[in-house]
């Protein structure tokens, strides 16, 4: 358990800075962040429908889904910019998703620290199902306007990420512990660096006298 949370925790401290970020900008300045998302969602749209229009040029028998593919594509990028309203609905599927994800993670590393037997497993586990909520209810999307959905959205994101820094405060506590336990045993040397055993001989003296007697 502790080698995997190991290797990710760097990539989960990104992730819990990342819903903090951007569940702040939704919360407090929900207009700019939907008309820049918009934007930046549009564009590449709009980029990719046109890069893949003339890349169809370089296959003749793709040629026609290539094209309608990139006209499909730019269109959506196009409205995306035109309509950013519109695009709000699809915004809590995302983040909902995104939530569930997250929670369903927490409740992992909290059955993982109840195996190990770590008190703060109680708490991770709480968070972790709170978490799940919070996605479901995004999903549900029981708001009226696009402001205050993302808002909604915003203060979710916000709570994950700072119960993200919970849960990886107590994975670091039990792996610190479980590391103090279990030290890494010694690593073995190379047959050339064996000790060779020493056998302890004592000599005596041999008189030649007595030899000839």
């Amino acid at each position: 358990m502790f080698e995997t949370f190991r290797s990710i925790r760097f990539h989960l401290l990104l992730a819990a800075l990342g819903y903090i970020a951007v569940g702040a900008v939704m919360l407090f300045i929900p207009d700019q962040f939907l008309a820049v998302v918009c934007y930046v969602i549009g564009a590449l749209l709009i980029a990719y429908g046109v890069i893949g229009m003339l890349m169809c040029w370089k296959n003749r028998t793709i040629r026609m889904a290539k094209i309608f593919i990139g006209i499909l594509t730019i269109a959506v990028g196009i409205f995306v910019i035109a309509q950013p309203k519109a695009f709000t609905a699809v915004l809590p599927i995302i983040f909902g998703l995104i939530l569930l994800l997250d929670g369903i993670l927490n409740l992992r590393h909290g059955i993982g620290l109840k195996k190990f037997g770590d008190p703060g497993f109680l708490s991770v586990i709480i968070v972790g199902i709170i978490t799940v909520v919070l996605g479901a209810i995004v999903l549900i999307h029981p708001y009226g306007t696009a402001k205050f959905t993302l808002r909604i959205i915003g203060a979710a994101l916000i709570y994950s990420g700072i119960s993200d820094f919970l849960v990886l405060y107590r994975m670091n506590h039990a792996r610190l512990i479980y590391e103090r336990d279990n030290p890494p045993e010694p690593k073995k040397k190379g047959q050339r660096h064996k000790k060779t055993k020493v056998i302890d001989v004592h000599a005596h003296p041999v008189d030649d006298d007595d030899e000839e007697e």
